[in-house]
This record gives C-alpha cells, sequence and structure tokens, in this order.
C-alpha cells in the first residue's frame, strides 16, 4: 500500500520511540508502503530531529523554499497605498571611522585652496576601474512612499590597484602628471563613480551577455551615447568639496 509523507513521518517517529536503529526503520517502512518509501538519509534525518526534541511532522522551514505568497493578503495593502514605488536600495560605500571621515574634511579644504579657473578644471583627468557582468537583470529592490530614501546597504571598496607601487612607478615614468590628494572610500568625490559608472550602471541594468566581446561594445555605445558635458561633471567637484566639509566629512545626499 502506498503511504503519503505524514504515515511515514508517523511510522518514522513510532519507531524511534521504540528505540530501533535508523537503517532497520527505513527496512520496515518499505515493507509496508513499497520499494523506495523512505531511504536511510531521510530516516536518520528525522531521527536527528526526534532526538533534538523536535517530535512534530511538519516540513522545516529552509534556504531555497519557495515562500508561501498569499496575493489576496498582499492586494489589499498596496490597493489601500497606491503611492508606493519600487526602488533599488540605496548604496553606502562604507561605513566611515571618525578619522576616515576627518580625512574627507581635510582634503576638501585643501583642494579648495587649489586654482578654480577653468583652464584647472580641463586639466584635471579623472580614472577608475569598474566591474563588468555578462548577467545584469539583478538587482534588489523595495516599496517605498514617494520621496523616501531607500535603506542604505554598507558596501566597501579600497580601490588597491589605484595605490599600488606599480601604478605610482608608472605615474612617475610618465612625468608631468600631479596627483591630487584623494581620501580613502570617497566615491562621491570622484567624477567616474559619481557620474560615469552610474549612468553606465542604469544604460547596462537588464541587460545579458554572451561573451567580454559583447560586454565590450556595449560599454562603448555607453560611452558614445553619453552627453558630451564632462566639463561640467568635473566643475561640480568643487561644489562636492564644499558639501563634505559642511557634513564634516560624513557621506551626503546629492
Amino acid at each position: 500500500m502506498e503511504c503519503d509523507k505524514y504515515e511515514i513521518r508517523a511510522l518514522l517517529r513510532h519507531y524511534w520511540k521504540q528505540k530501533l536503529k535508523p537503517a532497520v526503520v527505513a527496512r520496515k517502512i518499505c515493507k509496508i508502503g513499497g520499494k523506495d518509501t523512505v531511504n536511510k538519509p531521510t530516516a536518520h534525518r528525522w531521527f536527528n530531529c526526534f532526538n533534538s526534541g523536535d517530535l512534530t511532522l511538519e516540513d522545516r522551514s529552509r534556504s531555497g523554499r519557495p515562500p508561501a505568497w498569499h496575493i489576496e493578503v498582499t492586494r489589499e495593502p498596496v490597493k489601500n497605498q497606491p503611492s508606493k514605488i519600487y526602488r533599488s536600495c540605496r548604496i553606502v560605500p562604507h561605513e566611515l571611522t571618525e578619522i576616515q571621515a576627518k580625512r574627507r574634511e581635510e582634503v576638501c579644504k585643501i583642494l579648495l585652496t587649489l586654482p578654480k579657473g577653468d583652464h584647472f578644471i580641463r586639466c584635471i583627468v579623472t580614472c577608475n576601474e569598474k566591474w563588468i557582468y555578462l548577467n545584469n537583470t539583478h538587482m534588489e529592490n523595495q516599496w517605498l512612499d514617494k520621496g523616501q530614501l531607500p535603506e542604505p546597504i554598507a558596501k566597501r571598496d579600497n580601490a588597491k590597484p589605484l595605490t599600488t607601487k606599480v601604478t605610482r612607478n608608472k605615474i612617475e615614468e610618465l612625468g608631468g602628471i600631479e596627483l591630487l590628494p584623494y581620501p580613502a572610500f570617497s566615491p562621491d568625490l570622484a567624477p567616474s563613480d559619481y557620474y560615469l559608472f552610474r549612468s553606465m550602471a542604469k544604460f547596462l541594468r537588464g541587460k545579458k551577455f554572451e561573451s567580454k566581446g559583447d560586454v565590450k561594445n556595449a560599454v562603448d555605445k555607453c560611452l558614445h551615447l553619453s552627453p558630451n558635458n564632462d566639463f561640467k561633471i568635473v566643475k561640480e567637484l568643487a561644489e562636492r568639496w564644499v558639501k563634505t566639509i559642511e557634513y564634516d566629512g560624513q557621506y551626503f545626499e546629492y
């Protein structure tokens, strides 16, 4: 005769109370319900649950298990609050220590002492690296009220390739390059981060690529489509330096 899963578990618990071994119990149940009704690993798993004091026969919640989704329960609050919008999580580059925030403030004060003319702005070259994925379809989102900011998620990036000895030696070899001071954990003070990479992420969102060549072509297309306002973006740096000082070196919404 066939046994459903609760009958099988009830039999497992019954024989566990009789202090039989899991392998013996598995064979006994297979004689009752037929071959492959229950295997030894399953019997061992349930015996471990019973030994831990859990005598229930219900399924345990586990990672990867599809969540129970009640459409009607969800529909009502959404219907009552139609102003909710779907937004991506806000990225906070790093939880700044007091020393790191102070360093950001100090560097911005130094930078503000430099000439602010157009010639100075046009001479600035910013560079950075960015990971581009073959699959750009996954994005964590959350429902928010209109105008509400997403909750922050910490993201840490030290950008070590930019400060290694090899990089420093190459800059010295090229000659004629003055390095502006740059505080650690400050993507909000790097034009490549706060403008270029942000617009690139928006362009790539939802796209899938089959090869590195496809990724390169997509990035090239993104760069060609970007409006020619590099001067304006770099000029915005001074405004960000001032804002950083106003916030005592902490991150700010811009």
